[in-house]
């Protein structure tokens, strides 16, 4: 996946968390540049926002935090496209 498609993903997870709605805009696209800027989200109320995304990984063994979640996503019946958080890293699921 692209990085602007995974990192639109991601938002688009928080988006739904927040019960926010709008439409992710690649900004470095349209300004034909680096922004600084991952995803741009033009909300419903008219607002634009800027979101900067940051993966983090908490263990002391680097990658243990995604594999965790690949197999977290993997086992989930519905199976999500991305798995945000899990218990130990963010204390709730």
């Amino acid at each position: 996946m692209a990085s602007f498609e995974r990192e639109r993903a991601f938002v688009g997870h928080l988006l739904n968390r927040l019960a926010l709605r709008g439409e992710a805009i690649d900004p470095n696209a349209m300004a034909g540049q680096e922004t600084g800027i991952d995803v741009a989200v033009q909300l419903e109320d008219g607002r634009t926002i800027g979101i900067q995304v940051t993966e983090i990984d908490p263990y002391p063994e680097r990658g243990k935090a995604r594999a965790e979640e690949k197999t977290i996503a993997k086992a989930a019946p519905d199976k999500p496209l991305r798995y945000v958080g899990t218990k130990r890293s963010f204390g709730r699921a």
